[in-house]
């Protein structure tokens, strides 16, 4: 990985995803992922059949490959009444005209993570998704052994709202996932039960710090008292 500034001297430019992206983005999609897409996946992408996406690319690069991905998030817009994340919204999803913002994939290539570009590219579909006045939350799942990808989601001020068990399976072992949401346009999303208990949990373990602190303090101010009042009796006689 390059030094940030040996990094600053590129220039990354963000571009809508095109026909011609096709098939690279299948070529970093296998790079990265462990789950195998179907074809129609990436022709959908890449035509914008149902999806918004968005590439990063290199416009500094000097070898002929300027315009070629070197990052991408892809995204859907779906009705929210067919997404199951009750507890996203306070009215009935079903009945609404409302939508939500899916994001599909987003990766970026080795030679180029740790510079911002994953953010950036959160960052456009966050703008995007503003503007869509029906939209009330960007969703999406994220493997809870990722944690560079758990954490990055929490920068960027997504809230973890349900943790989905076995959710993914690679090579025959599960995987758990967590569903982050990050509520717009006066969507509404409530805590996650696993949240408030291990708020609870923090609470309490915190309180039982402080009692075991102040019964260390009270238990060896005793046992000096105990020590001066021995030493005081030992030297009366």
């Amino acid at each position: 990985m390059e030094n940030k500034e040996a990094f600053s001297k590129r220039e990354i430019k963000y571009r809508s995803i095109q026909p011609s992206d096709e098939h690279t983005l299948q070529r970093i999609h296998d790079q990265l992922f462990p789950i195998r897409y179907e074809s129609k996946f990436y022709q959908d992408v890449a035509n914008g059949r149902g999806t918004e996406s968005w590439g990063a690319v290199d416009v500094s690069r000097s070898d002929g490959q300027s315009d070629e991905l070197i990052g991408f998030v892809t995204t859907r817009i779906v009705p929210a009444a067919e997404v199951e994340i009750v507890s996203i919204h306070g009215n009935d999803l079903a009945k609404s005209d409302e939508t939500l913002v899916h994001v599909l994939t987003l990766g970026v290539v080795k030679e180029y993570r740790h510079h911002g570009i994953a953010s950036d590219l959160l960052k456009k579909v966050i703008e995007n998704a503003s503007m869509i006045q029906s939209c009330r939350a960007i969703y999406l799942h994220s493997s809870s052994e990722n944690e560079a990808a758990v954490n990055l989601y929490k920068k960027m001020s997504f809230k973890l709202v349900r943790k989905l068990s076995k959710y993914y399976s690679f090579d025959g072992r599960h995987s758990d996932a967590y569903l982050f949401v990050y509520p717009l346009n006066g969507g509404r999303f409530h805590r996650w039960p696993f949240e408030v208990l291990i708020s609870m949990l923090s609470c309490v373990r915190t309180g039982l710090e402080s009692w075991g602190t102040k019964m260390k303090t009270d238990t060896s101010q005793s046992k000096k008292s105990g020590t001066q009042q021995n030493r005081g009796k030992l030297a009366c006689h």
